[in-house]
């Protein structure tokens, strides 16, 4: 359950969309003989895009899609008129995510900043029809050009720490009975505080810890020094 709850590293194959493909056709139009090769390109596969947001916190979302794909490119039309571009797909990811390399020997981006994005795949490009091979010499061209696949990239994702303490301990050691009774003393000293006049503060100051410190070791001596099991803050 608690797999499920926080992943900080998964691994993702993202794959760009691919080119549409250009079409061979030629103009067929009343009044019109011999019209000649009218078709159209290929449109532009869909990029992909990581963009980094505050509000997400895990990698969870991710970690259950092995492939991301984007949109592919929409194949080239009659009368020159060239296929729909991929959309291009934005993926959000925490803030502080760092993109690794599969073996993680490279670096290859790291968004630290809210609203912060990076192209990792680019989508492919789309075909000629056979309009742009017409010429003098040849003016009946009867094919066209595939629409380029889009880049595929393996990368390792990973959420940068962000805490600056952290409570370790064997189950059932007191680690959230002490992160409660601990908070909550926090949020007493400073109601104390704001309670007195602001010339009053630094004279409290002194009091508030002792009074802090006291009730930390009333109600934690037993639980902390007398338990089978001890807990280690690490800072």
């Amino acid at each position: 359950y608690t797999a499920r709850m926080l992943c900080d590293q998964t691994r993702i194959r993202f794959i760009a969309g691919k080119g549409g493909n250009g079409m061979a056709h030629f103009l067929k139009a009343k009044f019109v003989p011999k019209g000649g090769p009218d078709g159209g390109d290929g449109g532009r596969g869909g990029n992909l895009i990581l963009k980094a947001d505050e509000n997400c916190r895990t990698l969870i979302d991710l970690h259950r899609k092995r492939n991301i794909k984007a949109q592919d490119g929409e194949n080239g039309g009659t009368e020159q008129k060239t296929g729909k571009t991929g959309e291009d797909l934005i993926v959000i990811v925490p803030a502080g995510t760092m993109i690794y390399s599969p073996d993680k020997k490279e670096l290859i981006a790291d968004l630290t900043q809210h609203g912060q994005e990076f192209q990792i795949t680019k989508g492919g490009k789309g075909g000629y029809g056979n309009t742009h091979f017409k010429s003098s010499r040849y003016q009946v061209p009867q094919f066209s050009e595939l629409g380029e696949p889009g880049e595929e990239k393996e990368v390792l994702l990973e959420l940068r720490m962000i805490a600056d303490v952290g409570v370790i301990g064997l189950p059932s050691a007191g680690k959230s009975s002490f992160l409660n009774y601990v908070t909550t003393l926090l949020v007493l000293r400073v109601c104390v505080c704001l309670s007195v006049p602001m010339e009053h503060n630094n004279q409290l100051s002194h009091l508030s810890n002792l009074l802090c410190v006291y009730l930390l070791v009333l109600k934690f001596h037993l639980r902390l020094y007398c338990h089978s099991q001890p807990i280690l803050i690490a800072i």
